[in-house]
């Protein structure tokens, strides 16, 4: 409204707007430019002449992000003759080689696109009755009706047209092993089509796991007897097992290795995995005399985005039966579960981790949401202090006198701390640095206290006194936890101040070095660990 609708080349704001980004960086075609678009619209996007001389086979494919409303369409036509006339793209049935080709009817009665998609979406179809021809314009067309319930369009983006090899093995994706606690050796799940011209009997795959500094680490080659047709496709689980070195992110890279390929650009996908310290989170769960009805269970770990690490449908369950899940979380990660069973298929439900237990009777109220168990795996390491205590202060003025300090430690991880450096620095001075050892050694969860060797010799005015642990046992293993190593502590000390006069003092607070001081509940310590 009050804008002329229009497709336009643009690059999209960076997580926010439509699309939130584009499908390959950084341009994308689109009408309006992402923004919400007017009644009565219709408008192309016209590609250039392309030459199509001597193709075989030809098939046309993109990515498009949709936001349509009912009603309203955008469709693909091709022109053979410079644009004078042009034809609608059918959905030609072809369960293989199509892909997501039109969903609904626009106004004029055209076969369309017209739903929200929430993000991009691969659509393919074959047009080998464009084969051999040297001059196909494709366009892509908007249409909206006068309805008033409009949407932000359509996002286009890697418009490709096609001319398939004899032999092409394509990896379009790898999906396992996902991350997890400590993995030794792993199964890799694949996926390959077959983007080619022939059937493939047979496909060599190589496996390679690469380290952070892109340096093979473990490599191996399997054949699968797929007898693959053209476009089609199979999800694959390796026989072999790729050995992962301890700890750190590796990239999972799968390659066909096709003799006489046409496309080596398709060969190869990948994925991040990381093995990783953490711990097992347990549940027991009881069903009752029967089974009612559909529900189901999911455990959510929660690093930087939430991760679905077990599912399981209740209505699945036998009667009577007592089940146990375990499943190992990175340390640090927040645990979530979510009970969805409103027929009440499980009775009793119980979750285990390490520090931590929760049991829950259900009985009228079967639905639990994320709120109901909360839990997180503590660090493999982390060693924290928790107090600065200046030893003398409680109860009475800050003076300028001296101050034995004293640190509360904690050990806040499930590895037992033998040994731990214990750092304190006092305004601009240099940093006291002792080391703490433990006999025996100190558990999770266990506190102890250090005093410093050297008392604090306070002077008037405000100091900021900090202390933190670092090198827990010796260092041989990071501190996985650093935000709760450090505490703070101020102090504002009294001054002494001379009258000008036996019977005269006078102070407008305009002086800092003279001013009172405020001792109030938190006067002294500042919550920062």
């Amino acid at each position: 409204p009050g804008v002329q609708d229009k497709w336009s080349r643009f690059k999209p704001s960076t997580g926010s707007g439509f699309p939130v980004a584009a499908y390959s960086p950084q341009y994308v075609w689109g009408v309006n430019g992402g923004r919400l678009y007017a009644i009565n619209t219709d408008v192309q996007l016209v590609s250039p002449f392309i030459d199509l001389s001597n193709s075989d086979s030809t098939f046309i494919q993109f990515y498009m992000d949709r936001e349509i409303a009912k009603g309203d369409g955008v469709h693909v036509e091709y022109s053979l003759n410079r644009g004078e006339t042009w034809r609608l793209i059918p959905d030609d049935g072809n369960t293989l080689a199509t892909v997501n080709w039109y969903n609904n009817i626009d106004f004029e009665g055209v076969p369309s696109w017209a739903d929200t998609t929430g993000g991009f979406k691969m659509s393919r179809i074959k047009t080998t009755y464009l084969d051999d021809s040297s001059e196909v314009l494709f366009r892509f067309k908007f249409v909206s009706n006068e309805d008033d319930n409009i949407g932000k369009g359509v996002i286009v983006d890697n418009f490709n047209v096609i001319n398939p090899k004899t032999f092409d093995a394509a990896v379009t994706g790898v999906f396992s092993p996902l991350s997890y606690c400590d993995i030794d050796s792993a199964q890799v799940e694949f996926k390959v089509e077959n983007y080619g011209k022939t059937l493939l009997p047979s496909i060599p795959i190589e496996f390679s796991i690469i380290d952070e500094n892109n340096n093979v680490v473990s490599i191996a080659n399997e054949t699968f007897n797929l007898n693959l047709d053209v476009f089609d496709t199979a999800r694959v689980t390796s026989n072999r097992f790729l050995k992962f070195p301890p700890y750190g992110n590796y990239k999972v890279q799968v390659r066909a290795n096709m003799p006489g390929d046409g496309d080596s650009r398709n060969d190869t996908a990948f994925k991040y995995t990381e093995s990783y310290y953490g711990c097992d989170v347990t549940l027991r769960f009881s069903t009752g005399l029967a089974i009612s009805g559909p529900g189901s269970w999911e455990v959510l770990v929660n690093n930087k985005a939430p991760e679905k690490r077990l599912f399981e449908k209740t209505d699945s369950l036998q009667p009577t039966t007592t089940y146990t899940r375990t499943v190992c979380v990175k340390d640090s990660q927040e645990v979530k579960v979510n009970l969805k069973d409103p027929n009440g298929n499980i009775l009793r439900f119980e979750l285990f981790g390490f520090g931590y237990r929760y049991w829950e009777t259900l009985g009228g109220n079967p639905n639990l949401n994320s709120d109901g168990y909360e839990w997180i795996c503590p660090a493999k390491l982390s060693m924290g202090v928790t107090d600065i205590n200046l030893q003398g202060l409680e109860g009475n003025l800050p003076l300028a006198i001296s101050y034995p300090i004293e640190v509360s430690l904690q050990n806040n991880g499930i590895d037992s701390v033998d040994n731990v450096k214990v750092n304190l620095k006092i305004d601009d001075q240099a940093v006291i640095t002792e080391l703490k050892t433990f006999t025996p050694e100190l558990r999770y969860k266990d506190g102890k206290t250090h005093l410093f060797q050297d008392v604090w010799v306070a002077t008037p005015g405000l100091h900021k006194i900090k202390a933190w642990t670092s090198d827990p046992n010796n260092g041989n293993f990071p501190d996985t936890r650093i935000e709760d190593d450090t505490a703070y502590f101020e102090l504002n000390v009294l001054d002494t101040v001379k009258a000008v006069s036996v019977n005269n003092y006078c102070n407008d607070f305009e002086n800092v070095s003279k001013s009172w001081r405020g001792l109030n509940f938190s006067t002294y310590k500042i919550e920062g660990n």
